[in-house]
């Protein structure tokens, strides 16, 4: 079978974005994703990315990035990782693939605390650096000294980005939890 035609899955991770368009989930180099589908452009175009995905001795490094699997993404930490397919020109490396097209098959929003938790995936650098989620008996201790937090646990606010996510990536299932933590699954829809 012709490479372009297989579906190739994997997992990136991403930030939520908050701006007057509504939530949404940007990608670790930038990339503001408006739907569930990506096609990746170089310099603005569709063609010539493919033509440098195609020819994968291109010094060029553009396609839309994924990680192999779960283990591997665990290496860069996040609040939001997503299940992905990638299809098209693809090219291959050590830790995963950069594809022409990529769907989000499902976002992982893990919003246990993580004072709670203790989650020592998320370091000193990326709680400081990143948003993070906190409990309500945690948010008050914290606020001060974390001005930019915004989203908590027990809120609104989470509830509403949950809903706009979901309004968003309508080709998407959203979870709440950790592709990592086994059993750690919540349905915000119940609250």
């Amino acid at each position: 079978m012709d490479e372009q035609f297989k579906l190739f899955r994997g997992v990136r991770s991403y930030h939520l974005i908050h701006d007057k368009l509504g939530t949404r989930i940007r990608g670790m180099y930038g990339t503001i994703w408006d739907e569930s589908r990506l096609t990746a452009s170089c310099r603005n175009s569709q063609d010539l990315c493919r033509k440098h995905l195609r020819n994968k001795s291109s010094a060029c490094r553009c396609g839309i990035y994924a990680l192999y699997n779960e283990e591997i993404a665990q290496q860069y930490p996040s609040i939001i990782y997503g299940d992905v397919v990638g299809w098209g020109a693809i090219v291959h490396a050590e830790k995963g693939w950069r594809a022409e097209h990529v769907r989000i098959d499902r976002l992982w929003i893990d919003i246990s605390c993580i004072d709670c938790t203790g989650n020592i995936t998320k370091s000193d650098w990326f709680i400081n650096t990143h948003q993070s989620f906190l409990c309500k008996d945690h948010l008050t201790q914290n606020i001060i000294a974390e001005s930019k937090l915004r989203n908590y646990v027990s809120g609104t606010r989470t509830q509403e980005i949950l809903d706009e996510l979901s309004q968003r990536y309508t080709e998407t299932e959203i979870t709440l939890g950790s592709p990592f933590v086994k059993n750690l699954v919540y349905d915000y829809r119940q609250r």
